[in-house]
């Protein structure tokens, strides 16, 4: 899997999803701190984060692109996105 994920982008599924950096950080098992300063640009957070967070949001309905020379973004790939934070 090639990672894709960059802070805007991270903010902007999250925004699609309607989740909280708590939200994600449930879903992910990432911390709640981490995530923000990773969004905010003040973190270089590991490649292993950064592969967790993309996992996550795939799993929840978003798709990644910037492959092959694509302009980076993100579409939705379920018709109904999952929401609710899974325990």
């Amino acid at each position: 899997m090639r990672i894709l994920m960059t802070p805007e982008l991270c903010r902007a599924a999250r925004a699609v999803l309607n989740w909280t950096q708590g939200d994600l950080a449930r879903a992910s098992r990432i911390s709640a701190p981490t995530i923000s300063n990773y969004e905010a640009g003040n973190d270089t957070t590991t490649r292993g984060n950064q592969a967790l967070l993309q996992m996550t949001f795939q799993a929840a309905g978003i798709e990644f692109l910037g492959e092959g020379g694509e302009l980076p973004g993100l579409r939705v790939t379920k018709v109904e996105l999952i929401k609710e934070i899974p325990e």
